[in-house]
């Protein structure tokens, strides 16, 4: 886990400490649904099929929030067990890419949109920088991103290609 600390200063003397753990473990799921649609069973079921994508157990599956992203879609933020401790967010993310958004895109109750960890953990290529609100790279100058990689890989924004233009007249 990934630990944050705050501290509030009250005339140079710390009157408050607060501590906020930060899991890098932790999945969002954006749904296409309102989260006013979503009933406690639609809820559970998800849930169930979230356990047998992934083949783990019902339990395993830990959901940590249910909120609404849009006036039209839903994120589930959720952490999986396994026989090892808290699975990777990345490697959750990986496969639940290649379930929802390719081969199964009909598998859940409800549409998936997007699958990303709830921190941005994109390298981007090593050009440009992962953006904490949007979860995709923003390129250093003169690069942009492999639109082949993220659309026919592995899905991942990324910083890949550079391109030039010369203009003569």
């Amino acid at each position: 886990p990934i630990t944050f600390h705050s501290f509030i200063q009250n005339g140079g003397k710390i009157s408050r400490y607060h501590e906020k753990t930060e899991e890098i473990y932790l999945v969002e799921l954006e749904l296409l649904v309102s989260l006013s649609q979503v009933s406690l069973a639609q809820r559970d079921t998800l849930l169930r099929q979230l356990a047998a994508l992934l083949h783990v157990m019902d339990s395993d599956i830990q959901l940590r929030a249910l909120q609404g992203h849009s006036q039209l879609s839903t994120v589930l933020r959720f952490s999986v067990r396994g026989p090892d401790g808290t699975l990777s967010g990345s490697r959750l993310v990986s496969v639940l890419r290649s379930q929802l958004l390719r081969d199964k895109t009909d598998y859940l109750l409800f549409r998936a949109l997007r699958v990303d960890t709830a921190l941005c953990l994109l390298r981007c290529s090593g050009r440009g920088q992962c953006d904490p609100i949007t979860k995709e790279c923003v390129c250093d100058p003169f690069w942009t991103e492999n639109l082949i990689r993220r659309y026919l890989g592995d899905g991942e924004s990324n910083c890949g290609k550079v391109f030039c233009f010369v203009f003569t007249d």
